[in-house]
C-alpha cells in the first residue's frame, strides 16, 4: 500500500464530499466517498494497512463534522474491520457484494452519529432524519460499483497486488 497515493486519493474524497457535492447535492441524495474510498482499502489491503487508512478517514472526515471528535474515526474503524470479515467469506470484487457492503456499513456509521446528535440535542425528530439516512444509504451503495470500478483501474499506483483480491484477509 503506497500511503502518499491514498493519502492523495482521500484528499480528493473529502475535497469532493466537502466541496461540490455538499454545494449541490442535497444530504438525501449524496453518496458518501470518504466511506467508499474506505471500504475499498478494507477489501483490497493488508489488514493492518487498511485499518489504518479507515481510521485516518474517518479522523478526516471528523475534520467536516459537527459531531465528537474522533466519533467517524472510530466508526469508520470498525466498518473497515466488518469489510476484512466480509472478505473471508465473499468476493470483494463483486459489484453486489460492494453495494451491500457500502450500505449496512452507512446505515451503521450514520445511524450511531444520528443517535448521538438526537441524545446530545433532545430532537426527537427521528422519522424525517431517518429517512434521509435510509435514502444516502441507498445513494452510497448504488454508487459503490462505479466507484470501486474507477478506483480499481489505479491498483497497480496504489500499491496493491491484484492477484491477493480474491485471497482471503
Amino acid at each position: 500500500m503506497r500511503w502518499a497515493t491514498w493519502a492523495l486519493l482521500l484528499a480528493a474524497a473529502l475535497l469532493a464530499q466537502a466541496g461540490p457535492l455538499a454545494r449541490h447535492l442535497p444530504p438525501e441524495v449524496r453518496p458518501d466517498p470518504v466511506l467508499l474510498l474506505a471500504l475499498f482499502a478494507a477489501a483490497r489491503a493488508e489488514p493492518a494497512e487498511a485499518l489504518g487508512f479507515c481510521w485516518l478517514a474517518g479522523l478526516g472526515r471528523d475534520l467536516f463534522s459537527a459531531g465528537p471528535f474522533g466519533e467517524y474515526a472510530l466508526l469508520y474503524l470498525a466498518a473497515g474491520a466488518g469489510m476484512i470479515q466480509i472478505r473471508r467469506l465473499l468476493e470483494p470484487r463483486l459489484p453486489v457484494v460492494q453495494a451491500a457492503s457500502a450500505f449496512l456499513a452507512y446505515s451503521f456509521i450514520e445511524g450511531i452519529c444520528l443517535g448521538t446528535t438526537l441524545l446530545a440535542s433532545g430532537n426527537r425528530h427521528l422519522a424525517s432524519q431517518a429517512g434521509a439516512l435510509i435514502s444516502g444509504a441507498l445513494v452510497t451503495a448504488a454508487a459503490a460499483p462505479l466507484f470501486c470500478w474507477g478506483v480499481g483501474l489505479f491498483a497497480r499506483p496504489l500499491g496493491l497486488n491484484r492477484r491477493r483480491w480474491a485471497q482471503a484477509g
